[in-house]
């Protein structure tokens, strides 16, 4: 089950929603590679038919969106450990967004002050 992160600036109070981690329909790696564009779908499924037994990670992250300006959860999956990894785009925009594994690495997008945090807002499936 994913989780809702509310974040917000502590020091202009911007403030965005995005989704974390994974659902249950996450469990199909054909499901996943459905969250890419075409190209890298097509790359996600090539990669995957090399592999005896395809084995992946796969999670919603925070994301900085230099674009757009905001602050969007994308799906970044990984093959094996510390494998292949593919990024996705901000779904705001459609740019490449960079994610972060912690929101005290990411630095506000209105202010650019390192003053964000996280509150669970609920769960999505």
């Amino acid at each position: 089950m994913g989780r809702m992160l509310k974040i917000t600036c502590r020091s202009c109070g911007a403030g965005w929603e995005c989704r974390t981690g994974c659902g249950m329909q996450h469990g199909n790696l054909g499901t996943v590679a459905g969250l890419y564009p075409e190209d890298i779908r097509k790359e996600i499924m090539e990669h995957a038919a090399g592999m005896e037994f395809p084995v992946y990670d796969f999670g919603y992250r925070p994301a900085h969106c230099r674009q757009c300006r905001a602050i969007v959860g994308i799906p970044v999956l990984s093959f094996g450990y510390g494998g292949t990894e593919y990024a996705g785009v901000c779904d705001r925009c459609g740019q490449a967004a960079e994610p972060a594994e912690d929101i005290a690495q990411i630095l506000c997008p209105a202010c650019h002050e390192a003053a964000l945090e996280k509150e669970d807002i609920g769960l999505w499936d």
